[in-house]
């Protein structure tokens, strides 16, 4: 009997995928239905799925760009395209309010 080790897509969360080889000793699996390869751990810290909730739990707490890096261990060049991405997902809060104006 042999074993099948089934890894969920990081991206979309599907259990269809294969494994992809290796690479520096860590399995890659590839996903057939968004296509992507992906590793079941990874050792560079911004590969890390939960990587953007600390950046965004620290801009909270009003780190700067360079401090962040530090904490998690990871360039700020990194820090600074993740926050971008992070910001183009935040939508704008509709408030309507019997005409009232709101001023942040």
């Amino acid at each position: 009997m042999v074993l099948k080790k089934v890894m969920n897509c990081a991206k979309c969360n599907s259990s269809n995928s294969i494994r992809k080889g290796l690479r520096n000793n860590k399995q890659r699996f590839y996903c057939k239905d968004c296509k992507r390869c992906y590793q079941s751990e990874y050792v560079y810290n911004a590969y890390k799925p939960e990587t953007n909730n600390f950046i965004k739990s620290l801009l909270k707490e009003s780190c700067g760009v360079r401090s962040i890096g530090r904490i998690l261990h990871i360039s700020k060049n990194t820090v600074l395209s993740r926050m971008l991405k992070i910001s183009k997902q935040i939508k704008i809060p509709y408030f309507n309010k019997f005409g009232c104006e709101f001023n942040v």
